[in-house]
């Protein structure tokens, strides 16, 4: 199958650079010394630089935009409402389920009566007899 060759793009530079082309094999083909060849392929280099001089310059320079500190604020909140939505989902997914907690009632003893009991037993010096009582469990 053919197929017809893709149409070529033209370039601002090719037809100065296909003269430069044509010119050094000109030049390359000649009998002048190396000296002689370098001073006349200047000339198509020239014109290579002057073409790019000219395009580059020809541009309009690019006006800048002047944005006041509203039109900013209103650009940067523009392009965060996507992720302040994300944000608001996520945190509405990750709400913790207020579900009652049964906690099952102490076991042990009740820490303020054990420390009403020990201050209460500080006020006067146990006796050697209440204290083998107390720690069999009798009964002081």
């Amino acid at each position: 199958m053919i197929t017809a060759p893709a149409p070529k793009s033209i370039h601002i530079l090719d037809t100065v650079i296909e003269t430069l082309k044509a010119r050094y094999d000109e030049i390359a083909k000649s009998e002048a010394t190396s000296e002689e060849k370098l001073k006349m392929i200047q000339q198509p280099f020239n014109e290579l630089g002057q073409a790019i001089i000219s395009t580059l310059k020809s541009e309009e320079p690019k006006q800048e935009v002047q944005e006041t500190p509203m039109d900013m604020v209103k650009a940067f909140s523009e392009a965060l409402q996507p992720l302040a939505q994300k944000l608001d989902l996520l945190i509405a997914q990750n709400r913790p389920v207020q579900n009652p907690v049964n906690v099952p009632p102490r076991r042990s003893f009740d820490p303020n009566i054990v420390q009403q009991a020990q201050l209460v037993s500080q006020g006067k010096p146990l006796s050697i007899d209440e204290i083998s009582r107390r720690s069999v469990g009798l009964p002081g």
